[in-house]
């Protein structure tokens, strides 16, 4: 199921470096390779269809008593984001609301920063929970009650990062519920709480 190599700290963490796991991996049908340097480890799916070396890195790797479905889902589930399409992905957020909203670039960021809050919110009240369902999807949304669902998660939001200050009191969304979803859509499939400091720093710079 998973393959392990782990290299010396000296080795950086690149799949091109890491050739025998992946070799082996393909070789043993894994479906997961996880590359460690004694300083940081990452996670990667196992695309056997596609040419050695063409791994796709994730965000976790299934526990000990994962379910068979629940490994499927995980197999299908947050991928992490690389900074050039992180930044891409920003920018199409922002076309949405632009284009749906008619906001300027400040005030549009400023509602995809909010998002982003929620979407790092939610996924680690997940982990610290151990629950393996992503709320922070489009499914989720239309099932819930209420004009705008994805408000709801926010004053959740807020509430948990009350002592930093970051939202006043009576901030919300402001976009219409179906310009909120489109975003969720553009965002639901990636996994921001694991992704790098770089990458957090493009999204706070945006705020």
């Amino acid at each position: 199921m998973i393959v392990v190599e782990c290299k010396s700290d000296n080795v950086t963490i690149k799949p091109n470096d890491y050739g025998q796991g992946d070799n082996y991996s393909r070789l043993t049908g894994a479906r997961f390779f996880v590359t460690h340097n004694s300083r940081e480890t990452k996670y990667w799916r196992v695309l056997h269809d596609k040419m050695p070396k063409s791994l796709e890195e994730i965000g976790n790797i299934p526990s000990s008593s994962a379910t068979d479905k629940e490994i499927e889902e995980l197999i299908s589930t947050l991928k992490v984001f690389k900074e050039d399409e992180f930044a891409r992905l920003l920018h199409e957020c922002h076309n949405v609301i632009r284009n749906r909203e008619k906001l300027d670039p400040a005030a549009a960021f400023d509602e995809i920063a909010k998002i982003l809050f929620i979407k790092v919110y939610v996924e680690r009240e997940l982990r610290e929970k151990r629950q393996r369902k992503n709320l922070f999807n489009v499914e989720y949304l239309d099932n819930q009650l209420g004009k705008h669902p994805l408000n709801t998660l926010f004053e959740q939001t807020k509430e948990a990062y009350e002592d930093d200050k970051i939202f006043e009191t009576d901030e919300e969304i402001r976009l219409r519920p179906a310009t909120g979803r489109e975003i969720v859509k553009l965002l639901e499939r990636y996994n921001l709480s694991d992704t790098s400091e770089d990458i957090k720093g493009i999204a706070l710079s945006v705020s």
